[in-house]
């Protein structure tokens, strides 16, 4: 039997026919253009090659538009209320916790070795009642 190549299979003839499509379309255009003249007269088809068969205004609707509904949805019911509100509180959270730190920060060494001393018993009360 005979192996497949592509030469002689049908990629190559469709190939050969589209390019021979595209060039004979090349050479129209241009020799419309030299001579001045539209290759299309106004009407129906005409409006229909300047919008581009209305691809742009369909994909518009189909995906764009869905698409910006879906985010200004999202925006508004999950970014907001939840990020945004959450990095509010968390920022009211750490002010907080700063404010109690610095009234704990007396300057006072003897404040702070008690502090330790406590913690120490704690954490040794805490280990033995484990055990």
């Amino acid at each position: 039997m005979f192996a497949y190549t592509p030469f002689l299979g049908g990629d190559f003839w469709r190939s050969l026919w589209i390019f021979a499509f595209g060039t004979v379309g090349i050479y129209l255009a241009w020799r419309a253009f030299r001579a001045g003249r539209e290759l299309v007269a106004e009407g129906a088809v005409r409006t229909a090659l300047e919008h581009k068969l209305w691809f742009d205004e369909l994909y518009d609707a189909l995906f764009a538009r869905p698409a910006q509904a879906l985010a200004l949805r999202l925006r508004d019911q999950v970014e907001q209320p939840v990020v945004q509100r959450g990095l509010d509180e968390l920022a009211e959270g750490t002010l907080d916790a700063a404010a109690i730190a610095g009234r704990a920060q007396s300057g006072l060494l003897r404040t702070y070795a008690l502090t330790f001393a406590l913690a120490v018993t704690v954490l040794t009360l805490v280990f033995l009642l484990v055990r």
